[in-house]
């Protein structure tokens, strides 16, 4: 009896922790996150976490993170995996991330990254591997990595790559080999890559965009200038088409090319465009096409190749 007695109130008391325990790692649709905070926090505004995985693995899918403040320019937040939808803002202060962001939501899914200052010494600053999503970048610096953005998909199906309103630098800037990049698009076999590039300024990397196989890339309002090699590059190599459209920007003072089209199924057109001060300001080999609208600008390049024409209409 009195063991029947005292069972009920044995469960009610489990059920009372079970409910705290789960009320304690509730999601929410916001998460607050401050280099001054404790991940023992709730994540709150009023007690905000200290780790940007501590803030992403308590916010809902599709959620919002946001950054309070930086206690140092460049490290006081560490890389991380990001495996759902989510918005990730530097909110009164920029957010400084030493390492990379692995972004690798659900198929369908969506990642904001806004407001980040990325330094990403001897890794990618982004780094997506999954097909299916969409990545934007908004308002970021990324520099010192191997890429600043290295967007390569595998898999099959469409991913989308969104990067406006900021700046990729120093991604291996001032090495003499390599396809590293400050934007580099490379869908796997069976992907596809569709990028937005506008309103960014890619400067002092390896090569500026580099895009190759079964990428449809449009870069527009956009500088590439001061890289090793090709400000913008569209590359075929294993016959899949890639398609580099580039308007209202200038490509300048890269060691390389200005804009490069190689291999067959590579294309690159070009409209109201400045390109100067290159090694080459337009170059295309092995059957790649660079077509131009007649209205850019070519001029103070030390060599040159003649684009192919095409009517404005």
């Amino acid at each position: 009896m009195t063991a029947k007695r005292y069972l009920p109130t044995f469960l009610l008391g489990l059920l009372s922790l079970l409910f705290v325990c789960a009320h304690a790692e509730a999601q929410s649709p916001f998460t607050f996150v401050s280099g001054a905070g404790s991940d023992a926090n709730p994540c709150t505004r009023a007690l905000p976490c200290q780790t940007l995985s501590r803030g992403a693995s308590q916010v809902t899918i599709g959620g919002e993170v946001y950054v309070l403040d930086a206690l140092d320019e460049d490290a006081q937040f560490s890389q991380m995996y990001i495996f759902k939808s989510l918005s990730i803002i530097g909110a009164g202060a920029r957010a400084g991330i030493t390492g990379i962001l692995n972004i690798a939501p659900e198929t369908g899914g969506q990642v904001l990254l806004k407001g980040l200052d990325i330094n990403a010494p001897g890794g990618n600053g982004i780094q997506v591997q999954t097909t299916g999503i969409t990545l934007v970048v908004d308002d970021c610096t990324i520099k010192n990595g191997v890429n600043g953005i290295a967007f390569v998909p595998q898999g099959t199906g469409t991913s989308n790559l969104i990067v406006r309103n900021s700046i990729i630098t120093k991604n291996v800037a001032g090495i003499s080999t390599g396809s590293n990049a400050g934007i580099f698009i490379q869908p796997g076999s069976g992907a596809k890559a569709v990028a937005m590039i506008e309103n960014v300024n890619v400067n002092n990397n390896n090569y500026g965009i580099r895009a190759y196989d079964n990428s449809t890339v449009t870069v527009r309002n956009s500088v590439s200038t001061e890289n090793v090699w090709a400000g913008i590059r569209s590359e075929a190599v294993s016959g899949g088409p890639v398609a580099v459209f580039v308007e209202h920007s200038q490509v300048s003072h890269n060691g390389g090319g200005g804009v490069v089209a190689v291999g067959a199924t590579a294309v690159l057109r070009i409209t109201d465009v400045t390109i100067t001060n290159n090694a080459t300001g337009v170059n295309y080999t092995t059957g790649g096409i660079v077509y131009s609208f007649g209205n850019n600008a070519i001029a103070g390049n030390a060599s040159t190749l003649p684009p192919t024409p095409i009517p404005l209409s």
